[in-house]
């Protein structure tokens, strides 16, 4: 059964095949990374170009091509943010702050996010303690949480759009599946936000 996690702390930087800017000198062209998982977590290797329709600036727009990546043969011009957050607490019991501007992120450029919560043992002697060793069963659960995020970012699809004119500021995406029956069995994980080239290389 395929579940949403979402978390903070060891991040990890995986740039396979994830860019939200393809370098064309006019920078209308973008590729656009998109993690599918069936609800079996399987990646469905059928898709195409006509299995989405994609809203930007809640306008429609075209998406030219729809590729399920296999391997590097396309520039890598971007990254998509996962996150892998070991949820530690301040002495008062408060969580760390910024974990849920992280966590925030990490789902704006379409990253998936993994929790662990520790387990929490107070004493008059020793003070609070915390115990991030795993029972059996939450091992596995983690185990196969990541090998789903493995799987959607491994092989996403690359979708190709041209934008209507170059970016001045960062526009919200949102993409679908156009089918209804099979839009309630897939989850999709991508950017919710083009940014401008030009931003986008000065970083």
């Amino acid at each position: 059964m395929l579940r949403a996690s979402t978390a903070v702390a060891l991040i990890f930087l995986l740039a396979r095949a994830c860019s939200l800017c393809a370098q064309e000198s006019t920078c209308t062209k973008r590729i656009i990374p998109v993690g599918i998982l069936d609800l079996h977590g399987v990646v469905p290797l059928d898709l195409g170009v006509n299995t989405f329709t994609a809203e930007f600036d809640r306008k429609p727009l075209e998406i030219t091509a729809a590729t399920l990546f296999t391997g590097p043969k396309r520039q890598r011009a971007g990254v998509r943010l996962h996150v892998f957050l070991l949820r530690d607490f301040l002495w008062t019991g408060d969580p760390f702050p910024d974990s849920d501007d992280i966590m925030t992120l990490a789902r704006a450029t379409g990253g998936a996010v993994i929790e662990l919560h520790p387990r929490i043992h107070r004493s008059v002697s020793s003070g609070t303690t915390e115990n991030f060793t795993l029972s059996p069963e939450r091992q596995q659960i983690v185990s196969d949480d990541l090998t789903l995020l493995y799987r959607q970012t491994a092989n996403p699809y690359l979708l190709d759009m041209e934008l209507p004119a170059v970016l001045k500021r960062s526009r919200g995406l949102k993409l679908s599946v156009v089918d209804q029956q099979r839009r309630k069995s897939m989850f999709l994980f991508y950017p919710r936000q083009i940014v401008p080239c030009e931003g986008w290389n000065q970083h």
